[in-house]
Formats: C-alpha cells, sequence, structure tokens
C-alpha cells in the first residue's frame, strides 16, 4: 500500500538518484564528495525540490436514473453530468442539435461529450453534420 503514497514514493525516488548519482561519479576528493552530496542532500539549497501534488475535485457523474439520448454506449462508460448534458443538446432524437460548448478540467471528457453524439448521427445515417472542437495547446501537455 505505501507504493501508492506519492510523498513515499518521491522520497524513495530521492534516495534512488542520490544513490546511483553518488556511485557513478564516485569523487576521491573529500572536498569534491561533500560539494556533491551538498548539492544532492540539502533541504533548502540542492536540486531536489518537492514534492509538489497537484489536487483535484473529481468531476460530477451523471445521475445513474438518467436515460442517455443515444442509442449506444461503450460497455461500463458511466458519463459525467456534463457529458450527458452535452448528450442531450447534440442529439437529434430529440429534435435539432444544439450550439454547445463544454468547457471544464482536462481529463473531464470533453472530446468524448463531442464525439459520442457525432457517431450516433453517423449510425442513424445523419450525413453533413458540421461541427467545430477548439483544443487550447494546454490541454494536450497536461494528459
Amino acid at each position: 500500500m505505501s507504493e501508492l503514497l506519492p510523498g513515499r514514493q518521491a522520497m524513495r525516488l530521492r534516495v534512488g538518484l542520490i544513490d546511483y548519482t553518488s556511485t557513478t561519479f564516485a569523487l576521491v576528493d573529500s572536498d569534491a564528495q561533500a560539494a556533491l552530496r551538498e548539492l544532492l542532500e540539502d533541504e533548502s539549497e540542492g536540486i531536489f525540490k518537492g514534492p509538489y501534488l497537484r489536487t483535484m475535485v473529481p468531476f460530477s457523474a451523471a445521475p445513474r436514473r438518467a436515460v442517455s439520448p443515444l442509442d449506444r454506449m461503450p460497455a461500463g462508460f458511466a458519463p459525467y453530468a456534463h457529458q450527458a448534458a452535452a448528450f442531450r443538446r447534440l442529439s437529434s432524437l430529440n429534435g435539432r442539435p444544439q450550439p454547445t460548448l463544454v468547457t471544464t478540467g482536462t481529463g473531464s471528457g470533453k472530446t468524448e461529450a463531442f464525439l459520442y453524439p457525432r457517431l450516433h448521427a453517423r449510425r442513424q445515417g445523419v450525413v453533413g453534420r458540421e461541427g467545430v472542437s477548439l483544443h487550447p495547446m494546454n490541454s494536450l501537455t497536461e494528459s
């Protein structure tokens, strides 16, 4: 279970890197050894900082009783609330799809919010559907 604790993992990684660096650069001069040890191990002036943790609140799940306007979903897929809302707006089962903007955090399934309704429409034989998906470049680097 300790392998799941980020602080403990960071400490193990730090110790491993210090051991590796100390043995790889086995310095003979004691002053050089001390300087390397200080560079590696000093808490405030050394090269290791952190660990830095990023905490995120989980995205809200759609109510289980919510019926998807899409007739087919991947097995085990449980949409988030913003995805279910997008499915309702983008589905052609209840009339004409509505212009929709989904703005939420990285990893929240924005792509699926648009992709599944498009695949559903195509499966229903709808052709000529147009859409624009905008993704900021930073969303591609955070995952």
